[in-house]
């Protein structure tokens, strides 16, 4: 780090590899800084959503391409108000999905700006990606303005020199400062007037100073407003869901249940056979399959089935010093190489592959025909799968929004699969006053979990043979005793009082799985005569609806709130160690 000044007051620091110039003349109630390293806090902390609109500036809508955008016009809610600044659309690699990138310099200097809406007095962190556009001018350093109210800064990066639009070496800047009054401009406006090419940005956000949270207890449970036009009796719905979260009958192998995999502490610590090849893109990963190349590579990297997982294996993304930021494609290099990495998952095992061929009514195993797996498999016996993730924990999972990154377990149920919205044909079966049913959509806000629920059971790798339907699993589980195949403790708060006389399962006339839907759930989501089409009832046809619910109410009373964290936050300062509290 240093610093100069001279007699307008200018000052300096290094940081991130960029000078930062502050003017701090006649700058009466405003500070900033820029700091390389924040401090550790002395508890944990979450940060508010960005208050920025459209840091990403994505919101214009356009095509790809390359635009040029005058004073007077608009990309999103930014406002372009000097000269001309230029919009880069699909052209300039980005961090993450979705990004543009605005250069500040369309054929000549220009500036965007919008308000922002804050507390004065508060002190905020302003964050973005800078970068320079060296397609003119390949010698020059790109500079930035950041007005922040009264106050403003300047930051300059050097022209790298392997710098191109598939590698723009993105730098992140960061710096804090306090408004004076409560509605304040934020303006990047370019520094290089004379070249056609200026400062790349993107990915801009303002944050409010962390807060660190209260106790658990103190947190409302998120549940759908609406719950009740479908719940009759929670209790009962909350019995029914952890029956159903434990039952291994539920697998198509009779041997697989959801807690097989969130059984401690709600996830997965099994150490053996483990191993999926991953490679998001390839056939094994979860988005779209970028080709042959991506999945030979994967599959060249796996170490196989039945690998036995150590301490040192990971993480599997490893840096040559493991404390500070290391190099990542795209960004500038900050001199701490990659020094390991495998497309590899550590994953949850389910079951082995195989065709379903129908339930066997009374049997918990359900009946199949073989199918070969090439990948898991031993001398030709196939065995367990592995899902191309690790199954995560169902502890305080009620307060996701969304449980996975990639849109499914949805934050609103439809009744049917994880999509929620996202899936505009998803439907459910509802009983009218005349007892015949109608399929009708529904969506129930707040309801992650139950979007998470209802994939597991289903899919080919974690709990079924390939092609089973939720129909199929209901029919099967009303021929049988809940958790037959398990010892159930009487002293169990939920289940307990419901325990069959053999000590094994649930009685089957006061908690069976038909009865305990009749007692949950209001009597139009299940009461109908009818028979669809594929020739199950109401009460089958609707089982998904049914299953998310009550395994989502199950698992809404999984809160950890008891923990030495929330014991501090009610004021006890010896519950945390000294060095708990540093983080």
């Amino acid at each position: 780090m240093w610093f100069y000044g001279n007699g307008f007051g200018l000052r300096a620091w290094r940081s991130h590899g960029v000078k930062a110039f502050l003017l701090v003349g006649a700058l009466a109630g405003c500070t900033a800084m820029v700091s390389a390293q924040q401090p550790v806090a002395a508890v944990p902390v979450v940060q508010a959503p960005p208050l920025v609109a459209d840091g990403e500036f994505a919101a214009a809508g356009f095509a790809p391409g390359e635009y040029l955008v005058r004073a007077g016009q608009s990309i999103g809610p930014w406002n372009v108000d000097l000269g001309n600044v230029g919009l880069h659309v699909g052209q300039v690699a980005v961090p993450g999905p979705g990004m543009n990138v605005v250069d500040l310099n369309g054929n000549r200097g220009g500036s965007l700006f919008q308000t922002l809406q804050l507390q004065r007095g508060t002190t905020y962190t302003l964050r973005f990606l800078l970068t320079g556009n060296w397609r003119t001018n390949p010698t020059t350093p790109r500079r930035v303005a950041v007005l922040f109210g009264l106050q403003r800064q300047v930051f300059e990066v050097q022209p790298p020199a392997d710098w191109s639009f598939e590698n723009p070496q993105w730098q992140v800047i960061e710096t804090t400062f306090t408004p004076s009054a409560n509605a304040v401009g934020l303006r990047f406006s370019s520094e290089n007037p004379g070249v056609p090419d200026g400062a790349m940005i993107t990915d801009v956000e303002v944050l409010p100073p962390p807060v660190a949270p209260g106790p658990l207890d103190a947190e409302p449970i998120p549940l759908p407003p609406d719950l009740d036009d479908y719940v009759m009796d929670r209790q009962k719905a909350v019995l029914l869901g952890k029956a159903l979260f434990w039952d291994m009958q539920v697998g198509s192998d009779g041997r697989t249940a959801c807690a097989t995999c969130h059984w401690h502490a709600g996830a997965d610590i099994r150490t053996k056979h483990t191993l999926n090849p991953g490679a998001p893109g390839s056939q094994f990963g979860h988005q779209t399959d970028l080709g042959a190349a991506l999945t030979a590579k994967a599959l060249a990297g796996f170490r196989g089935v039945n690998a036995q997982m150590r301490p040192e294996d990971y993480p599997f993304h490893r840096f040559a010093n493991p404390l500070i930021p290391g190099d990542e494609p795209g960004f500038v290099n900050r001199g701490n190489p990659v020094i390991f990495d495998t497309l590899e998952v550590h994953g949850s095992a389910g079951v082995k592959k195989a065709l379903f061929n129908g339930i066997v009514p009374g049997s918990a195993v359900d009946a199949s025909l073989p199918a070969a797996d090439d990948l898991f498999s031993i001398d030709g016996a196939n065995v367990r799968q592995v899902t191309g993730r690790n199954a995560p924990t169902s502890i305080n999972a009620v307060f996701f929004d969304r449980t996975f990154w990639d849109g499914r377990a949805n934050n609103y149920f439809n009744g049917v699969n994880p999509f929620g919205d996202l899936d505009p044909d998803a439907r459910v079966l509802k009983a009218d006053a005349s007892g015949r049913m109608q399929r009708v959509r529904i969506l129930l806000r707040n309801a992650s979990l139950a979007s998470q629920a209802v994939g597991p059971v289903n899919s080919s790798v974690e709990m079924s043979w390939i092609a089973r339907e939720f129909p199929d699993v209901a029919r099967k589980l009303f021929s049988l005793r809940p958790l037959a195949l398990q010892q159930v403790d009487s002293t169990d708060s939920v289940l307990g009082l419901w325990v069959d006389s053999s000590g094994r399962g649930l009685d089957a006339e006061k908690a069976g799985y038909a009865r305990l839907v009749r007692e949950a759930f209001r009597p139009e989501w299940w009461s109908s005569q009818d028979i669809t089409a594929g020739g199950y009832t109401q009460m089958e046809a609707n089982f998904s609806l049914f299953w998310g619910l009550s395994l989502m109410l199950y698992q809404s009373t999984l809160v950890s709130d008891q923990a030495p964290y929330d014991q501090f936050a009610k004021g006890d300062l010896n519950a945390l160690t000294p060095k708990a509290k540093e983080g």
